[in-house]
């Protein structure tokens, strides 16, 4: 029987400070983090770039300003950019 080596992927926080996301995953050191209003679609990330996760899982993306109020999808991305969690989100949400 294979057991798999790799952790689960969580995401266990998402916090807006103005445009800046900052994500806590657990199980995420070295993953991708985007905001997409399609989870699935690289071409509808609103983030100014994707961001590595530190070896602490946590990471801190840039949202367009274009972006603020839109509905959006946080997605954590393995290697091969298949999106291994998600959670909703609104771009620049207060609380």
């Amino acid at each position: 029987r294979l057991e798999s080596t790799s952790k689960p992927v969580a995401i266990e926080a998402v916090e807006w400070a103005g445009l800046r996301c900052k994500v806590k995953v657990s199980g995420g050191a070295g993953l991708q983090v985007d905001v997409r209003t399609k989870p699935a679609d690289a071409g509808s990330s609103v983030a100014l770039e994707t961001k590595t996760c530190d070896e602490q899982g946590r990471a801190s993306v840039l949202c367009d300003d274009g972006a603020e109020g839109q509905a959006a999808m946080v997605v954590i991305l393995g290697a091969d950019e298949s999106v291994l969690a998600q959670r909703h989100t609104v771009v620049g949400a207060k609380g």
